[in-house]
């Protein structure tokens, strides 16, 4: 009998860092357009928490101390994004508001529509792969793509004109400073 089965779960939660378990956490979530903030903390008394919202803008939040270790905090947001809360001792918590799933995500098929004015502006051209991958070769002007081929635009920017080479030192200068080197690594060795 005893305690010590619950002592034990308990211990080995906190060694595993869960977060129910720590002495000082901080929670945010949305709930009814409301972002409740509740910090829990072995010090008493009132805390503050700064909140970042999703345009950047940062606002303080007073917390009123519940009296059992706990302090709770509420604003009301309207702005869909992510929203950060982050107390004096650098514990951070964070909410999101809004679809999680944004317009950029609601069609993500692939298809030639999205891209299509992107290909007539540059003279490019779509290939896809289920239809054999494309050759590609260099071309200088006109169009980038055609039927079974892809065009790289040459525009001669890495055109290498000429190549010299100059030596560091001197061969001399170079024999002399190996030479010296190593009588130098010499005598030092020779020393008791």
């Amino acid at each position: 009998g005893g305690p010590h089965g619950e002592m034990l779960r308990r211990l080995a939660h906190w060694l595993m860092q869960e977060p129910d378990l720590e002495e000082n956490s901080l929670r945010a979530e949305i709930a009814s357009g409301q972002l409740n903030v509740t910090r829990r903390s072995l010090e008493p008394g009132p805390a503050s928490v700064a909140i970042t919202g999703p345009d950047g803008a940062k606002k303080a939040l007073v917390l009123t101390d519940q009296g059992d270790g706990t302090s709770t905090g509420q604003l009301l947001v309207q702005e869909s994004g992510l929203w950060r809360v982050e107390d004096e001792s650098g514990l951070a918590a964070l909410a999101a508001l809004g679809s999680p799933s944004p317009v950029e995500l609601s069609d993500v098929t692939a298809g030639p529509d999205w891209l299509a004015p992107v290909v007539a502006a540059t003279k490019g051209g779509l290939a896809w792969v289920d239809q054999g991958v494309p050759e590609f070769r260099r071309v200088t002007g006109g169009s980038a793509a055609g039927r079974g081929w892809m065009g790289l635009m040459e525009k001669g920017d890495h055109v290498v004109d000429g190549l010299r080479e100059t030596p560091l030192l001197p061969a001399l200068a170079l024999l002399f400073l190996g030479l010296g080197g190593l009588l130098i690594a010499w005598r030092l060795e020779g020393r008791p």
